[in-house]
Order: C-alpha cells, then sequence, then structure tokens
C-alpha cells in the first residue's frame, strides 16, 4: 500500500492565520491580498508591531478560525481507504519553542474535530518534514516536496506560490494541483 504524506495548513485547512490578524488589526483582509507566506510582515513593519501580534496570535487558539479546504472531507475519507495516509505538519515557523506544544495541541485537537474518520496515530507533528518517508507527498511548500525522494509530488495551489511557474514545476518533477476533487482524480478515487 503506497503512503500519501499531506501537509495540514493551507492543504487541509486555510485561514487560522488570516482570522486572527484581522481580529487584531480589525480589518478585514483575504488570502488574495497577500502573494508571500509570510505575510504578516507585509502588515506589521516594526518588530514592535510584529511581536505585540504574535503575543496576541499565540494567547489564543488559532484554529477556531481555520476551515476544512472544499471537498477535502469527502477526498480524504476515500483516500483513507486505498493508502496509507499521514497528516505530516509543521508548527507555524514564528512560535517560540516554548509555545511549539499548545500550537500543536490546537492543531490536533482542530483535525479530530473536523475529520472525526482520520486515525489520530496518523498525525504526524514535527518541523522536519525531510525525515518522513512517504510515497506521495502534497504540500503547498515548495522546499517540503524538494527534499527526500518521493514517486509523486503535489504542489498545492495557494496565494503564496503562485508565482512557480509550470515550467519549474516540470523540471522538478512536481504537479501543481488546485484542490482536492483534483487529487482525487490524480490518485485514481473514483
Amino acid at each position: 500500500m503506497k503512503r500519501v504524506l499531506i501537509d495540514v495548513d493551507d492543504v487541509i485547512c486555510t485561514n487560522h492565520f488570516l482570522g486572527s490578524i484581522n481580529r487584531f488589526t480589525n480589518k478585514n483582509y483575504k488570502m488574495s491580498d497577500f502573494t508571500t507566506y509570510s505575510f504578516e510582515h507585509d502588515i506589521f513593519k516594526t518588530d514592535d508591531e510584529l511581536n505585540a501580534y504574535y503575543d496576541y496570535y499565540l494567547s489564543a487558539n488559532s484554529y477556531d478560525d481555520s476551515e476544512l479546504m472544499p471537498d477535502c472531507y469527502e477526498v480524504l475519507e476515500k483516500m483513507i481507504k486505498k493508502y496509507e495516509v499521514y497528516l505530516t505538519t509543521s508548527c507555524v515557523h514564528f512560535v517560540r519553542e516554548r509555545d511549539f506544544g499548545r500550537q500543536f495541541g490546537d492543531k490536533f485537537y482542530f483535525l479530530l474535530d473536523k475529520l472525526p474518520f482520520f486515525p489520530p496515530n496518523n498525525i504526524i507533528m514535527t518541523n522536519r518534514k525531510d525525515i518522513i518517508n512517504g510515497d506521495v507527498i502534497i504540500d503547498d511548500r515548495l522546499k517540503h516536496l524538494t527534499d527526500g525522494k518521493r514517486e509523486q509530488r503535489l504542489l498545492f495551489d495557494s496565494f503564496h506560490n503562485k508565482e512557480i511557474s509550470d515550467e519549474e514545476l516540470q523540471k522538478l518533477g512536481i504537479t501543481r494541483v488546485r484542490g482536492w476533487k483534483e487529487i482525487g482524480k490524480i490518485l485514481r478515487l473514483d
């Protein structure tokens, strides 16, 4: 049985980070307003502003704002019947090490709540995805798709990876996917 590794943030779910920024700034930003992964730097211009936001972000469960991506539930439910599936997720890059446990806990309980059919033992929390072996990997960050040998590598389309050309992806042996239904077709789940 083939092993599939799937990222969580911006692949399984979205909006967790943006919701807290909108509450903190009292604005209504949309993901389409940004083109970089660390878009908080586009909003908060000084270290003091950024640190004040990070303190706010860490004071609450950021996954309260999160939603599953469209069609994720249905496709993932079919996928676990055909493949050995693991959710491989890292901690938000700026989180202080002392906050990793809480951040991972919030994410873990979000996944248990939103994906009740998914085996909890197949959720891997790590900031070192490169050490996990799998046949297929689905991620929104190019750096996670280029480390390690994978039979099939799928880049989940996101606001921060649109500048990566199809030619560049083709050279790297990576296929861009624009949603969960497309993943289902590629992995022949129908």
